[in-house]
This record gives structure tokens, C-alpha cells and sequence, in this order.
């Protein structure tokens, strides 16, 4: 068992403390001291601080978080990581849920202030992932109109998610070098078509996972018989695809990570046989 992963068990089964959610009563607002990026993408996401303090920006506010908070971040919510000058021995366990599965990335800002990524939770569409999705949708579609339900319902979904973390890091599950592989070639998959290829970068794929992207772009290309560049093409174009055929070309490439429309035409044309490729595809699964 690693022993970085092993001393984060006791607040994996403390569970949730507090809950921050846009669909739910937020905190107070803290007032940020600097600008900090901010992003979205398809997929949902959970911030779940282990140790240290932080703020952090959800739906155009800061907020100040600690150990035991849990931030619940919906699809395409625009939110950022807020590290204050001289923050330092930090660890969060980020929850990334795709269409059919989660994964788990362990994140520590150490005393000199550098990030360290480990990817070593993953779960299919078992119960975990189930509760943790229907009680999420549920909430999201405000059928419940009372706050401290609310939470309830997300603290109970994601204390499951926590206690099954806990239980692959008790029972050796984290440490079978096969089932790492496994994990980190199903990670960038899901990782960069839920992102329809936005922000794919091998360098970004390096620090999610914690491998070097000469290890990831070997392991991918065994596993799949493509490379993860390719992968990135292909999302990319069947979410082009996936629009309608008047879709504003500037929307379309802010989406897709190009900086202007410019580069997104460019791209699109040099890749014209891999659209309509995926075209025949489309009709031919319809």
C-alpha cells in the first residue's frame, strides 16, 4: 500500500463535513485577493480537501475551504483552484465523473509549493456511482426545495464514493501494477472524450496521472492502437458533429480549446477524412 495514500484513509472514512454546492445554501463569500483561471467542461466534479486550507472559486464567487469540505461542481460550471501566496501542504482528492465510470486523483501541494498528482481510484457504474449520480440529478432538478436535504443527499452519495476509495487502499487494489495500467489508459480515454479534447495536452495527461507522457503515449497507443493525439482528433470532431451545422464557429472553437476561428478551420480542413469518416459511422449507427 503507498504509504502517501494510506495516511489519507482516517479522512476518507471521516466522510464529508461540509457541503458546497451551487444547488445547494453556499457559504460566505470570501474576498479574492488575486484573479485566478477559471475553466469548465462536460464533466462533473468533486473537490474533496484533505488537509490544509484554500479558496476557491464556484460559480463566480470565492470560497473558503478546509479540510472535510466537499465542492460539488456541475457540468460546464465555471470554477478555479485558488492557491494564496504561500500555500504549501495541501492534499485534495478530486472526483471526476464520466457517462459511465469515476476516477480519483490524489493531488498534494507540498512545503515548497510544487503539485503532485496520483491517479489510484477507479470505479465502474457499480453502487458507488450510482447513488453518487442519482442523488446528484436528483438534487440538480430541485425537486426537493429544502437546503438541508439537499446536502444530506449529496454528504450521503459521496461518504459511499469515500468508504469505497477507502476500501481499495485497504484491501491492496491500488497497488497491482495491471490494474494501475488499466486505470490510467481508461482515465485518459474517458478524460479526453469527456473534454471533447479541450485541454488534453500531454502535459496536462502527465500531472493528472502522475506518469511521464512518453510512458502515457506508449501505454495508450499498446492498449487502443492509436495515439492519444489521435484520440484528442476524434473527440474533437464528434463534438464538431454532435452540433448543429449552423453552430457559430467561434463557440465551436472556444469549446474546443483554439484560441481564435481561424485555427479551428485550419484543423477542421486538415481533417477532413477523419470528419467524414466518423460521418459514415454516424449513418451507419443510425
Amino acid at each position: 500500500m503507498d504509504p502517501e495514500i494510506q495516511q489519507i484513509l482516517p479522512i476518507l472514512q471521516r466522510g464529508v463535513q461540509r457541503v458546497i454546492s451551487t444547488h445547494c445554501q453556499l457559504p460566505e463569500k470570501v474576498a479574492p485577493v488575486a484573479e485566478t483561471r477559471t475553466h469548465a467542461h462536460p464533466m462533473r466534479e468533486i473537490l474533496f480537501q484533505l488537509e490544509g486550507e484554500t479558496d476557491y472559486l464556484l460559480g463566480g464567487n470565492f470560497y473558503h475551504i478546509q479540510s472535510g469540505d466537499a465542492l460539488f461542481i456541475e457540468s460546464m460550471e465555471e470554477h478555479g483552484l485558488y492557491f494564496t501566496p504561500g500555500s504549501c501542504n495541501l492534499k485534495q482528492f478530486w472526483i471526476i465523473l464520466y457517462p459511465k465510470r469515476l476516477n480519483g486523483v490524489f493531488i498534494v501541494l507540498d512545503g515548497d509549493g510544487k503539485i503532485r498528482h496520483q491517479l489510484f481510484y477507479g470505479s465502474g457504474n457499480g453502487a458507488a456511482y450510482q447513488i453518487l449520480t442519482n442523488n446528484w440529478e436528483f438534487v440538480r432538478r430541485g425537486t426537493i426545495a429544502d437546503a438541508e436535504w439537499k446536502e444530506r443527499l449529496l454528504t450521503v452519495a459521496l461518504d459511499v464514493v469515500l468508504c469505497d476509495a477507502a476500501g481499495q487502499v485497504m484491501s491492496g487494489k491500488s497497488a497491482s501494477a495491471q490494474t494501475k495500467r488499466e486505470d490510467v489508459v481508461t482515465f485518459i480515454y474517458d478524460y479526453v472524450d469527456g473534454n471533447h479534447g479541450n485541454d488534453c495536452a500531454l502535459d496536462k495527461l502527465e500531472k493528472l496521472t502522475g506518469y511521464s507522457h512518453y510512458y502515457l503515449s506508449h501505454l495508450y497507443r499498446e492498449y487502443y492502437g492509436k495515439t492519444i493525439g489521435d484520440a484528442v482528433n476524434e473527440a474533437r470532431m464528434r463534438f464538431v458533429l454532435s452540433q448543429d451545422w449552423h453552430a457559430n464557429a467561434k463557440e465551436l472553437a472556444g469549446a474546443l480549446g483554439f484560441s481564435s476561428s481561424a485555427i479551428f478551420w485550419k484543423w477542421r480542413r486538415k481533417h477532413r477524412a477523419l470528419e467524414e469518416t466518423l460521418r459514415r459511422e454516424n449513418k451507419n449507427c443510425e
